[in-house]
């Protein structure tokens, strides 16, 4: 019977995980697309203008996370997206007003488009094999995309850097191929131009110093040689020539950069037109804006004046139409970035942006090629770009519009070096979309202060005065009260912040501390401050260095003071700065949590010249930050005569565990303080892991409390958890990536307490673990079983001594002792259906909570699923449980772990390109806050153990009051007559 019990529990916990009404309140999920790659035109954001009655206009852009993705330019919001894997990256992509078409894979392996309207798959098309695909460099080499000119929908596709097909743009069928014929020689194919009755290829000829341009000519039609050449020329790479093509001119026009001198030729069929040379100027540099259908293109010469050209169809080849004013370098202003665009009736644009040093303030210039009767116009404004919040602006797109004449007006859409996509409508910025929380290195959970009454301030009142005020504020007390009977009644309570909830003013926490604040630290130097009610930026911060001129990494970041110390909330970062010399310093910055300003003046403060190896937080009274350099050396912050001195006194029971430069494991001793104030570490170990093998993470023990430190058997007897602090887990993978490696280390002696090896998957050691209190979990992917091949999810668990009742007290032993070593290990291995990208256990205020397992499910679902820890009991019997194991509640060992919906607690949201998971007590011991992030983020908070601590929204409150009034009514009825009947009975009886 105790079995039934025990699976029909196992069975209702998922359900209890989230409940219907909770879902899109307890939870938010922000979607991103990741970073724009801008480092080439093929792949940098374009405006769209898209075809339909409504003309919107789309900002289409291809993610450093590699994301495909269109963004409606009116106000940011995501219209579609796809992710693709990591292995699929698009190398270019063209857009009309119709489609969005791509190339991605190994040398264009496939052929994708898109609706641009929709993102509905029109079709894909493999070109070749990936395995096949040619590697390039530099990348853009090899691919091309271009429409057909004719009235049908085709496209013709360069892949390989070797092979030209015309492809239907309706079903991807190819309707002919050409392939060079040699494809092993140093022609390098890079870019097509498409005309009705021709399609010419163009490519590069490696010689010995240099570059030499050839053509080859396609019948459109049918795909046949007509003719091929090389051009006299001398370039240093694909950056140099630009092809334009224009209304004006029948045949499209090859220009490059030769030794400072622009050259172009006119292409024909037959290749025998006479190169011209544009001599008026020298040029360092030029740049394809996206407006070569225009036959625009821009020239930038050494001092960094830019010049406009055009095609010239009398001197067949392309001459200067405008120069903008003051593009010379300076030093009063930043660098220029440009960029080309249409406006709604096809006519082309060029801008060009700066930020001026002395103004505060970006600047554009935008240059109407058909302004003026043709002869051209320019415009200009300045806008309040946040440049110290920001960055700077690494890659522009504009759209423009003539609404009257000499009248014109842009929209631009800005990456900065931060990550932000911000949309700018002339000098008015309508929308900033923060992608680099994409890119999350660091997050700590800040616990938030409880509102105090007054907040607005408190001055002494007379008597008259206070009771003004009260009868004044009496006025809300009808309301208050009929909220109040509502919230009890009827079972609603506001008194938590959901998802929905609007809030102002200062943060504060609520009664059962589910509201915190997210600090988020990100790769491209910038933090943020997030309420974890909603996912809205309460404050951000540029790390200042970046602004001029270097470049912040953060490392670590670590909470250094909270409410429950009756301070206000504090976090120190750990940071690289990269200075443009390439010289390295480690330089700590000191916020303020909950507003974001800095504590440290001036900010950052220097710690030392070089990098980290690594960081951690000492837990006492001063919450000491220590940082290992790479000289092992030991930094303190803070760094004071105190802190000096009681660190001093602990050094010598310290030991951490950090990866060599061979990638191996050893542990470290910290000295006591030398004659020169300081300390450091020496090796005191060094784990005896396979030489053959290279450390790939080192994952630790979290700092959690720990509620039990046995296991009850249904004997009567204990299992003593091993609660070692210092315990790492270690994942290494072979040389010759054949075989990856789990091992559970002591981190004081270096002593290996369990070990695993299990197979690489298609030569890559893709396993996941999580470590806590004695319990460890992993996952992989076994393709070499005899039994069956699939994901396998391994639970571990560690028990001190020989076995059941041996106590050694693993959390007071010294790390030399020899009962540190001895352990029982038990393990059972599951059948898990999917892969994942990250795991990850819940935590509790106390500990006392089960602790359940969160995996992310890395299928087209895109999924977070909860696994409750008795699934994943390493005790589970392979028999049917003993009356003993029936009381543990324990369910006979099934190997397959059932796919089960109800353990989705993501429900409908679908979270792409987790990375990692991580877990926050509220202040209620029964509720988890999990935050998972990668490209997207998405916080929820679950209850492993059902909310045994809070009454459910669901709670019947008008129920039970009406029951109570009517025993109360009963009672009040019923007890004279009970009375009466006393009194006769005793009348009577007497």
């Amino acid at each position: 019977m105790l079995q039934v019990w025990a699976w029909l529990f196992v069975a209702v916990l998922p359900c209890l995980a989230l409940y219907q009404t909770d879902a899109g309140k307890i939870d938010w999920h922000k979607e991103l697309v990741g970073i724009p790659r801008t480092e080439t035109p093929s792949v940098a954001p374009r405006i769209q203008l898209a075809a339909g009655a409504d003309r919107r206009s789309f900002i289409i852009s291809v993610s450093k996370s590699n994301v495909l993705s269109a963004t409606t330019a009116v106000n940011g919001s995501i219209a579609w997206r796809y992710v693709l894997d990591p292995v699929d990256v698009i190398g270019v992509y063209q857009t009309n007003p119709g489609y969005v078409v791509t190339l991605s894979g190994p040398g264009g392996a496939y052929l994708r488009s898109y609706d641009i309207t929709s993102g509905d798959l029109i079709f894909e098309s493999r070109m070749h094999r990936p395995i096949t695909g040619r590697l390039l460099e530099p990348a853009r080499i090899g691919q091309d995309i271009v429409f057909s000119v004719d009235s049908t929908s085709d496209i013709f596709v360069l892949t390989n850097a070797f092979t030209v097909r015309r492809i239907d743009g309706l079903n991807g069928e190819t309707k002919w191929q050409w392939s060079s014929e040699e494809q092993s020689s140093s022609i390098l194919f890079s870019k097509l131009i498409s005309t009705v009755t021709a399609t010419y290829v163009v490519g590069l000829t490696k010689s010995f110093r240099s570059y030499t341009l050839h053509v080859v000519v396609l019948d459109s039609s049918t795909g046949a040689l007509i003719s091929s050449t090389d051009l006299s020329s001398s370039i240093n790479g694909p950056a140099d020539f630009v092809t334009l093509t224009s209304a004006k001119t029948p045949n499209p026009i090859l220009a490059w950069l030769d030794e400072g001198y622009i050259k172009a030729v006119v292409l024909d069929k037959d290749l025998k037109s006479k190169i011209r040379s544009n001599r008026d100027n020298i040029y360092e540099e030029i740049k394809d804006l996206g407006v070569n259908d225009a036959g625009i293109l821009l020239a930038l010469k050494q001092d960094g004046t830019s010049h406009v050209l055009r095609i010239d169809q009398e001197a067949q080849g392309v001459g200067k139409i405008w120069e903008f004013s003051n593009s010379a370098l300076a030093t009063d202003q930043s660098q220029s970035i440009y960029a080309g665009g249409y406006d709604r009736v096809g006519l082309p644009y060029v801008a060009r942006v700066h930020w001026s040093h002395t103004m505060h303030a970006a600047s554009l210039q935008l240059f109407a090629a058909n302004g003026a009767d043709g002869q051209g116009m320019v415009t200009g404004f300045t806008f309040p770009f946040k440049a110290e919040t920001h960055g700077t602006m690494e890659h522009v797109a504009i759209e423009a519009a003539n609404p009257q004449p000499y009248t014109y007006v842009s929209r631009a859409v800005f990456t900065t070096s931060t990550g932000a996509v911000q949309l700018w409508q002339q000098e008015n910025m309508q929308w900033t979309r923060e992608e680099s929380l994409t890119e999350i290195t660091s997050v700590e959970f800040i616990d938030l202060p409880e509102p105090k009454a007054g907040q607005e301030g408190f001055s002494p009142q007379d008597l008259i005065s206070r009771l003004t005020r009260q009868i004044y504020e009496a006025q809300n007390f009808p309301s208050y009260a009929a909220n109040f009977g509502r919230r009890f009644l009827m079972g609603a309570s506001t008194s938590t912040v959901t998802a929905h909830t609007k809030v102002s003013g200062p943060l504060y926490r609520d009664p059962f501390g589910f509201r915190k604040l997210l600090a988020v630290a990100t790769s491209t130097g910038k933090i943020f401050g997030i309420d974890s009610a909603n996912g809205n930026i309460v404050w951000s911060k540029f790390l200042p260095e970046g602004t001029y001129g270097g470049t912040v990494t953060p490392i670590k970041m670590f909470t250094t003071a909270t409410v429950s110390d009756g301070k206000q909330p504090e976090i120190v970062l750990i940071a690289h700065r990269q200075a443009p010399s390439n010289s390295k310093s480690t330089t700590v910055y000191h916020f303020e949590a909950l507003t974001g300003q800095p504590l440290l003046d001036p900010a950052p403060r220097e710690l030392f010249r070089g990098g980290i190896a690594d960081a951690y937080l000492k837990h006492n009274e001063n919450k000491t930050i220590v940082i290992v350099g790479e000289d092992h050396k030991i930094h303190l912050y803070p760094n004071d005569p105190y802190v000096q001195a009681v660190f001093g006194s602990l050094a010598p029971s310290l030991y951490f565990a950090l990866e060599t430069s061979h990638q191996q494991l050893s542990g470290y001793q910290i000295s006591p303080v030398t004659t020169d104030n300081t300390f450091k570490a020496f090796k005191a170990w060094t784990a005896s892991l396979d030489p053959s093998e290279r450390i790939q993470t080192i994952i630790r023990r979290p700092h959690e409390p720990v509620a039990a430190i046995g296991k009850i058997l249904g004997d009567r007897r204990t299992l003593y958890k091993y609660l070692n602090s210092h315990l790492v887990v270690v994942l290494t993978a072979s040389i010759n990536l054949s075989q990856c490696s789990i091992y559970l280390v002591d981190g004081a002696k270096g002593t290996v307490l369990y070990n695993a090896a299990v197979p690489a998957a298609s030569g890559a050691c893709n396993v996941h673990a999580t470590l806590t209190e004695n319990w460890l979990v992993y996952h992989y992917f076994d393709e070499k079983s005899d039994a069956a091949k699939g994901y396998r999810l391994v639970s571990v668990e560690l028990y001190e001594g020989t076995g059941v009742d041996n106590k050694t007290r693993s959390t007071d032993l010294t790390s030399y002792s020899y009962d540190s070593s001895l352990v029982t290990v038990f393990q059972r291995s599951f059948i898990y259906p999917h892969a994942i990208t990250a795991i990850a256990t819940t935590s509790t205020k106390f500990g006392i909570s089960t602790r359940d397992v969160f995996l992310l499910v890395a299928n087209e679902k895109q999924q977070i699923q909860s696994i409750p820890r008795r699934l994943l009991d390493p005790r589970r019997p392979k028999g049917k449980p003993t009356v003993g194991e029936q009381e543990e509640w324990l369910i006979q060992y099934d190997p397959v772990l059932p796919d089960d919906p109800h353990r989705v607690i993501s429900h409908n949201y679908k979270v792409a390109g987790v990375r990692k998971i991580v877990a926050s007590p509220a202040s209620l011991e029964s509720t988890s806050i999990v935050l998972t992030y990668g490209i997207d983020l998405f916080l929820t908070r679950v209850a492993p153990s059902n909310t045994f601590d809070i009454l459910s929204e669901n709670f019947n409150k008008l129920q039970l009051v009406l029951t109570i009034v009517a025993l109360a009514l009963g009672i009040f009825i019923t007890k004279p007559m009970v009375q009466r009947k006393i009194m006769r009975q005793r009348w009577y009886n007497s």
